[in-house]
């Protein structure tokens, strides 16, 4: 399991900025995509970053895989004339890596490339994105408990299966629950921002019956019924991480595809608070629109969307008083 560094006001803040570029999560063209890589990634689809790999002793910032398994390890740097140990310059060297920059100061080697940020979109991004790094880093630092954030995701009840899967592994404990998330832009954007001590409602959901959805396909229809085949109220221990070598690395996926075509590699570990099952929510009302947004399979297809507390504790107490 690679845990993914949230203190956005440390050296990890240009990691950030690029997981959000290369994503697809900030508005970014296309040309400052491809200006931050070297020629032969350009015209590859990227699958999943990685950051912070162990490779046998050297741990390069991120790695880019893309969908034909072939991986970019990038190393990241204030200014280029910072990549100055030895093992790290050697890896890139013998694995065609790449170093990004703010300002290339200097040549670290010929045969490494490097590519420089683009200052004015780095300066835009961290301007419009600011309280929410803020934020991130105080909760981070600090353990806030006023700084806690409420978040839903509603899969559909083909869902209910790994659910067991995942509580069977886990032997009926109720700690270090985890879920797999698609690879989808939205999802990892969400994932970002999730904390530890966050509380996540899952509603494993149907509509069949109902006669108000083709394909069960939901809309936003305050008015409409909805069945919670099982909705399960967890606290997030590790907001965000990505498995690729340990055993939770394929659990989720058909069979055991390469890196480059896995769809499920996005992990949230939690702690179970409560569960239960087979309810009937007669109404969807102000959670409709977050419904969608989880729901979606262009979009998040069963993945976090934010809640209010207030959103999270009417939905709450629905369940408990049932």
């Amino acid at each position: 399991m690679k845990t993914i560094n949230l203190n956005a006001f440390n050296e990890k803040l240009i990691h950030r900025y690029l997981i959000e570029v290369f994503y697809g999560i900030y508005p970014t063209s296309n040309a400052i995509r491809k200006s931050l890589l070297p020629d032969w990634a350009r015209s590859k689809k990227l699958n999943m970053i990685v950051p912070e790999s162990d490779r046998g002793g050297v741990r390069p910032d991120l790695e880019l895989v893309f969908s034909d398994s072939s991986i970019l390890p990038i190393e990241v740097k204030w200014k280029s004339s910072d990549l100055t140990k030895r093992n790290q310059i050697e890896y890139l060297q013998n694995n065609l890596g790449h170093l990004i920059s703010l300002n290339n100061d200097k040549e670290v080697h010929p045969d490494i490339s490097s590519e420089v940020i683009q200052f004015e979109h780095f300066q835009k991004w961290l301007a419009e994105n600011s309280l929410t790094l803020l934020g991130d880093s105080v909760s981070i630092k600090s353990n806030l408990a006023d700084g806690v954030q409420y978040w839903l995701c509603s899969p559909k009840s083909g869902a209910l299966g790994n659910y067991d899967a995942m509580r069977i592994e886990k032997e009926g404990a109720l700690k270090n629950h985890f879920w797999a998330f698609e690879n989808k832009p939205q999802n990892i954007a969400n994932h970002l921002r999730i904390r530890k001590g966050d509380k996540i409602i899952f509603l494993i959901h149907n509509s069949r019956g109902l006669g108000i959805e083709t394909g069960h396909q939901l809309t936003n229809n305050p008015n409409a019924g909805l069945n919670i085949k099982k909705w399960i109220i967890y606290e997030a221990t590790e907001p965000y991480s990505i498995s690729l070598d340990d055993e939770l690395s394929t659990f989720f996926e058909d069979g055991n595809p390469e890196i480059g075509k896995r769809k499920w590699p996005h992990f949230i570990h939690f702690n179970l608070l409560d569960e239960g099952g087979d309810y009937f929510l007669e109404k969807r009302g102000s959670v409709s629109r977050e419904l969608v947004l989880s729901s979606h399979p262009s979009k998040s297809n069963g993945g976090p969307v934010p809640l209010s507390k207030t959103q999270f504790e009417n939905l709450k107490s629905k369940f408990l008083s049932s």
